[in-house]
Order: structure tokens, then sequence, then C-alpha cells
């Protein structure tokens, strides 16, 4: 199972390629790919990774960035082909791949955070 500071920072990273993908730049230090990219190795060691507070805020700046990407971008680039030939088997538009991302791959990595925190005794997350 994936550890919340990995999950977190797999959200984090994931809304800096969305912003990047509707033509933003990158906005996070160096390292974030290879640390938080999907199929990586979740860390063992805390020290690796931010604090909880720090990744929380930057996933609220990262969420904040895709909701200006979004509202800026021409609506016909939500039409568009996906411009990678193997993702276009899953997702046929660029579309499809941001409410994907915004919305389904989201939710499961905050289910997998929910998930940790009954298994380490911590209770639920909505009476924390």
């Amino acid at each position: 199972m994936n550890h919340p500071a990995w999950s977190l920072g797999h959200l984090v990273l994931s809304c800096d390629q969305l912003a990047q993908f509707v033509g933003q730049g990158a906005d996070l230090p160096d390292g974030s790919t290879e640390l938080f990219k999907a199929g990586s190795t979740p860390a063992t060691r805390a020290a690796d990774y931010s604090s909880k507070e720090a990744l929380l805020a930057a996933l609220t700046t990262q969420h904040a960035r895709v909701v200006e990407a979004l509202t800026a971008v021409d609506q016909s680039t939500f039409s568009e082909p996906h411009p990678d030939e193997d993702t276009r088997k899953y997702f046929s538009t660029r579309g499809d791949m941001i409410i994907f991302l915004m919305v389904a791959h989201e939710m499961d990595h905050l289910g997998q955070i929910v998930a940790w925190r009954r298994a380490a005794g911590l209770g639920s997350a909505t009476s924390a």
C-alpha cells in the first residue's frame, strides 16, 4: 500500500503534470518526478519526504494552479486527441485524461490514505 506521504506527493505531481498538459510550465522542485511518479516505490524513510503540512500546502497550490489553467485554456483543447498514442487507447481525448486525473485518480489515492488511516488505527478521516 502506498503511504500517505507518497500518495500526497504523487497527487501534487499529477496536478503539476495536468497543468503542463494544458500548456503551463513545470512548477515542482527537481527530483519530484522520480520520487512520486507512477510505478515508483515509496521510500520507507520519513526524511525522504516533506512534512504533511508542506505536502498539503503544495497540493492546495497545485489545485489552484490547475483551476486557473483549465479556466484559461481554450475549450477546444478538451476535444483534441490525446497526444500520446499509447495513452489514447485509454483516454481518447485530452478532456478524457483531464477528467480522469481530476476525479478518479485523485479519489483513488485519497481512498488509499483513508485505508491507511484505518489500518494504522487512526479512525475515520471525516471524524478526526
